[in-house]
């Protein structure tokens, strides 16, 4: 893409145009505008587009004020400029889409009569609504996640989407085949099950052989058309228990997805010039502050799912002789559950380094480890404790533990007498988001909750989760976040060649030259560990690898070298 115009606005009510439409015109601009960003600070509208698009001409920015960041962080309801202009100062700014169709012609096609008015007022309403933006911060609890942290990671998402990250080509290859095995075999047993043969991928069919053929399954909702009922994942997720042939459907529908994001379309997203994937990081993308990725969305990838393990594999170090260091949070939302609620369960058992899941399995279904159904009875309850983080009551568990609804309301009563304090405190949020209508992380990010008033029995128990789960998922973002922002200011201090490519879920994912590893996982650990000071330690897990999939214990590594 190329630069073909700017607007800038200096002062409220005014704005200038500057159309280069010609490579001198470009040249001789950008270079003049190169010495003063360096001087000043530049107000931008989704400032990490605009940074990307200069920095191709060598533009750097000393002090950015981003409005799309500060909006997220202010809790408006809508990130857009046109929609947050309406809101705030009661005008409908013109649409691009109006002046031409951009779709079939690039914005240079534009008459500049039509052109200049829209590019000023953009820049004019951004600079005023950055002032707002400003004196709504000051002082909040809110100007500490947009000021120490967001703003400041903004120069390495940057970075990392023009950087981008190598993908191993001929692996791709082998594991499009295992796939293709494993969606046979899913087959075979749906088809089994079914007494006959039908087109898995065909709603029509699945349909019919599920709410006509095979007996006992209550429909779903039907589907926009009317046609039938609903063969969506998420409506038969909780019909899972009810008959065998769910659960090998919903996994394939699961495996069919993967495939599809990331082994099959992974060629047409890989740039044909870099040879990387250039995946969009997003800090607004999420409710609760958390990273989220487009093009791929690496959040998408189930956690802990053989498929994950396969598809990760594709991500390999920069160069030759380098490696991937993985270094994950170890229960990191947990830990913040406890220290936020306080719950003295919760917290004797980190300290006494005694697995949650395990004791509140023990608990809830009267087992022990050597119980037959151990493993299984263990991750329904693992499962259920990541659930009640997300404030799930019964109606939720069931779906979540696959189970009926009455042995829901047991594990819930169990968790509940298990860790009383932490469910008085899952009150009080809820409390207090119905009273402020937000709630906050550790960090400052806010974020508000109308849902939690709704007359609707759905919405309102969305926002109840949110209040619960907000506090909890973003408190740990913010912190990973915060040890992001110390992690890159050291690597820039020692001048490393080693990089931060990925953060996703609890886990921070480095390509580093062999070298430079010892130091890397110092930093990297003291910081993670230290950066926010809870009730409970913090302590990391350190893998490394050949890729992102291959991993081993940095131990092992460090001995075996």
């Amino acid at each position: 893409n190329v630069v073909v115009c700017l607007s800038i606005s200096l002062e409220e009510g005014e704005g200038y145009y500057i159309p280069l439409r010609t490579d001198r015109r470009r040249k001789d601009f950008l270079g003049l505008l190169k010495q003063h960003f360096r001087r000043c600070e530049v107000i931008m509208h989704n400032a990490k587009f605009e940074m990307k698009s200069l920095e191709k001409y060598g533009i750097r920015f000393k002090k950015v004020f981003c409005t799309l960041l500060a909006a997220y962080a202010l809790g408006e309801e809508t990130l857009g400029l046109k929609d947050i202009v309406r809101r705030n100062f009661g005008v409908t700014m013109t649409e691009l889409d109006e002046l031409a169709d951009i779709v079939k012609n690039p914005v240079s096609w534009i008459p500049l009569a039509k052109l200049y008015p829209y590019g000023c007022a953009d820049s004019d309403f951004t600079l005023r609504y950055a002032n707002i933006a400003r004196r709504q911060l000051d002082g909040s609890l809110s100007a500490i996640w947009y000021y120490d942290i967001a703003l400041k990671l903004l120069p390495w998402a940057v970075g990392e989407e023009l950087e981008g990250i190598e993908i191993d080509e001929d692996r791709r290859l082998e594991i499009d085949e295992w796939f293709k095995k494993e969606l046979a075999k899913l087959e075979d047993t749906i088809h089994e099950l079914a007494g006959e043969d039908f087109n898995i991928n065909s709603s029509d069919q699945k349909a019919e052989i599920l709410f006509e053929v095979l007996e006992g399954i209550p429909e779903t909702k039907m589907t926009t058309g009317g046609k039938h009922p609903s063969t969506n994942k998420d409506d038969l997720r909780p019909l899972a228990g009810i008959n065998p042939i769910i659960k090998p459907m919903l996994e394939h529908s699961s495996l069919s997805t993967v495939r599809s994001n990331f082994v099959v379309g992974l060629p047409k997203r890989v740039h044909p010039e870099t040879h990387r994937l250039h995946a969009s990081i997003n800090q607004t993308g999420t409710e609760t502050s958390r990273f989220s990725y487009s093009n791929p969305n690496w959040q998408n990838l189930p956690v802990r799912r053989p498929e994950t393990k396969v598809i990760r594999e594709l991500v390999i170090p920069d160069e030759v002789g380098w490696y991937i260091v993985a270094i994950d949070q170890s229960q990191i939302e947990l830990r913040w559950a406890a220290h936020l609620s306080k719950d003295r369960w919760m917290i004797e058992q980190f300290r006494n380094n005694i697995s949650i899941h395990a004791e509140v399995c023990k608990f809830v279904y009267e087992v022990d480890e050597d119980h037959p159904n151990w493993f299984y009875l263990y991750k329904n309850s693992k499962n259920g404790d990541f659930a009640r983080l997300f404030g799930a009551t019964e109606y939720k568990l069931m779906e979540t533990l696959e189970c009926s609804l009455e042995k829901a309301r047991a594990f819930l009563e169990g968790h509940r007498a298990l860790m009383s304090d932490f469910e008085l405190w899952t009150k009080e949020q809820r409390k207090i988001a119905r009273r402020l209508g937000y709630v906050e992380t550790h960090q400052g990010y806010r974020r508000y909750i109308p849902e939690i008033q709704s007359q609707n029995r759905k919405q309102r128990s969305k926002g109840e989760r949110l209040a619960i789960n907000t506090p909890i998922q973003g408190s740990a973002a913010g912190m990973i976040q915060m040890a992001m922002v110390q992690i890159a200011r050291e690597f820039k201090r020692k001048r490393l060649a080693s990089r931060m490519i990925i953060q996703v879920h609890d886990e921070l994912i480095f390509s580093v030259p062999e070298e430079e590893v010892p130091v890397v996982v110092e930093i990297a650990t003291n910081i993670l560990e230290s950066v926010v000071e809870l009730e409970i330690e913090t302590p990391v897990a350190v893998e490394i690898g050949p890729s992102w999939g291959r991993l081993q214990s940095f131990t092992d590594w460090e001995a075996g070298h």
